[in-house]
């Protein structure tokens, strides 16, 4: 029973992980396309000129 308690704590503790590392690469993500869209927007904007 012990064990079985250890093991659900333990796959408890890999899901937060697991989630804590999507949301910090998501987060990386949107930072990438908002730098990535402000870059090709700038490019744009001095071809125009």
């Amino acid at each position: 029973m012990i064990h079985q308690s250890w093991q659900a704590e333990c796959e408890r503790k890999e899901m937060i992980e697991r989630n804590r590392k999507l949301l910090l690469a998501q987060k990386f993500n949107i930072c990438g396309l908002a730098v990535a869209a402000s870059a090709i927007s700038y490019d744009l904007f001095h071809f125009d000129q």
